[in-house]
């Protein structure tokens, strides 16, 4: 197989595309014809560019996140993962947190006071 060159803006929509796919680093790399490799070492260049760029003023009153509701998009079928996910959230900037059924409550809480305080 020939390898191909991407650019950087080509590599930056595919990062992208996989925030909002909703699969696995693995299974996206696969299904995009990509090495994980390389797809991992593009997403820590996109992270270290972000984590330079100056921070964006927050509003000085209201709360600084909030909760929205969720629906099931779609009839189909469950796939393996979404059988042991019981929640998954998708945040800006790529970060994702998928909640397993059954995950432990202590375990939960402490991830959030975790978040919580990396926020502040």
């Amino acid at each position: 197989m020939a390898q191909r060159r991407r650019t950087r803006q080509q590599w930056q929509a595919l990062v992208d595309g996989w925030a909002s796919s909703g699969l696995t680093q693995g299974e996206y790399c696969r299904r995009q014809g990509i090495s994980v490799a390389s797809f991992a070492r593009w997403r820590a260049i996109f992270r270290r560019a972000r984590q330079r760029q100056p921070a964006e003023p927050t509003p000085s009153a209201g709360p600084t996140h909030s909760l929205v509701p969720v629906h099931w998009l779609s009839d189909d079928a469950p796939t393996a993962t979404t059988a042991t996910t019981a929640l998954s959230l998708h945040c800006p900037g790529g970060l994702r947190l998928d909640i397993g059924v059954g995950v432990d409550v202590s375990t939960l809480q402490q991830v959030i006071r975790l978040l919580r305080a990396a926020a502040s």
